[in-house]
């Protein structure tokens, strides 16, 4: 079955605290700003979070 952001059932939510691919869409910055408010100190073990550019982004 599919979840309702339409997911396919058991697949990965996203990397760590990284935004799902293609759901970043107001760019870096923003998404920066979004996972910044999370209350990191609650992670007992850590987290992660990715940033994956294409080259024709870093132009």
């Amino acid at each position: 079955g599919a979840t309702p952001d339409g997911r396919d059932a058991y697949m990965s939510v996203a990397d760590g605290q990284s935004p799902m691919r293609g759901t970043d869409v107001n760019g870096p910055t923003a998404a920066i700003r979004s996972v910044a408010k999370l209350h990191n100190e609650l992670f007992s073990c850590g987290s992660l979070y990715n940033m994956k550019f294409t080259p024709e982004e870093l132009v």
